[in-house]
């Protein structure tokens, strides 16, 4: 799952680069070469800048696309350790001790029991 997300990260950054490039290399220059172009608006520097700003501001959000899927791809860690006031038997202790837990830098998210929590840590 986690390959198949960076790959979409990777494609969608591909491809803000591509319309951004390429873009400006065949279809900015052209449309900016129209005569009638500087009409529209009166402004010719104004009417010039408008479409290359709302051309790039897609680039970049492919760019923010794609950093939203590779975040996607690294889920955070999820376990559910034993939470008891008193020392557990050793065989109910196969998830280990909610301190454990805590002293390695997990939070806690929910209650599945009382004595059950959902400690969740984000991997760098």
């Amino acid at each position: 799952m986690s390959a198949a997300l960076y790959a979409a990260a990777f494609l969608a950054l591909v491809i803000g680069l591509a319309h951004s490039f390429l873009g400006e290399r065949y279809m900015l220059v052209r449309l900016l070469r129209w005569p009638e172009l500087a009409k529209l608006f009166g402004n010719p520097g104004f009417t010039s800048r408008t479409p290359r700003f709302a051309w790039h501001v897609t680039s970049v959000a492919w760019w923010g696309f794609a950093a939203i899927l590779a975040l996607l791809a690294r889920p955070p860690v999820s376990v559910q350790p034993i939470d008891k006031p008193a020392r557990s038997n050793d065989q109910c202790m196969w998830f280990g001790a909610k301190s454990m837990y805590d002293n390695a830098g997990f939070n806690e998210v929910a209650r599945r029991k009382p004595q059950r929590p959902i400690v969740r840590i984000k991997l760098a």
